[in-house]
């Protein structure tokens, strides 16, 4: 039940502040590839490969996502990580017919901390700064120009997980998070709110090493005229694969 009720509560906060102010709706479906692999010392690497398929209204162009983390888990539950996102970004513009891909290469750092309540119930929090590099283009994003838009984007991530159902060598686990994210820097525009995203979602791991997962996200996103917002409706499904070369049992 604590698990619904955050959910709720998170989804009433949401429909509150934002929900009269978007202008936009739009409708998407993500598809992501994770692979997670433990090393010895109680590191781990994970990479992910995402694509972004807008389905209503139909633009033109879509977006794909590459990352990688290296992460190091420290006594207490707290976690230090870095990696690389590459964002592969189209036009968000119902009218634009261009098929542009505007790379944005994103450098990140985070710390993470994870509360068990028990056995089946867990809270993580994540807390990253990314350096984002916004490839610049031209007004009607048919061309890429010299330069580079940057500046620093902090996110806060609160996660709940419930694991109802566990075997040796299989598991069902029902999430919900909630993510907001604070622009930074001279080149900000009047978003320095950039966007908050609530999701659902369950995964089932087949074994230790494959696991499918499908999520519902609810996304605002104050644009840079600091006037309009756009709402997204998101349905993403997910494979990951685990693969462990530590020597140890891996931890849940």
């Amino acid at each position: 039940m604590k698990f619904l009720y955050f959910l709720f509560i998170l989804q009433l906060f949401n429909n509150s502040l934002f929900g009269q102010r978007a202008k936009l709706n739009q409708t998407a479906l993500w598809f992501r590839h994770s692979v997670n692999l433990s090393l010895p010392k109680e590191m781990k690497l994970r990479s992910e490969i995402e694509y972004r398929l807008f389905a209503a209204p139909n633009v033109r162009t879509n977006q794909y996502l590459f990352r990688l983390i290296a992460e190091k888990r420290f006594k207490k539950n707290w976690t230090v990580g870095g990696g690389f996102v590459l964002f592969m970004n189209g036009s968000n513009d119902v009218r634009n017919t261009s098929r542009l891909f505007a790379p944005e290469p994103r450098p990140f750092i985070d710390i993470g901390y994870k509360q068990q309540i028990s056995e089946k119930f867990n809270i993580n929090h994540r807390y990253r700064t990314e350096w984002r590099f916004i490839k610049n283009t031209n007004t009607a994003y048919t061309e890429l120009e010299d330069g580079f838009k940057d500046y620093i984007r902090f996110r806060y991530q609160v996660a709940v997980e419930y694991i109802p159902f566990k075997t040796e060598t299989s598991d069902v686990r029902l999430r919900a998070f909630n993510e907001v994210m604070i622009n930074a820097g001279k080149k900000v525009g009047r978003n320095i709110f950039d966007q908050n995203r609530t999701s659902f979602g369950v995964q089932y791991n087949i074994n230790k090493y494959i696991g499918i997962e499908a999520a519902y996200i609810y996304w605002i996103q104050q644009q840079g005229n600091g006037d309009t917002f756009i709402s997204r409706h998101i349905v993403r499904f997910g494979v990951i694969n685990n693969f462990n070369i530590s020597g140890k049992k891996p931890k849940s």
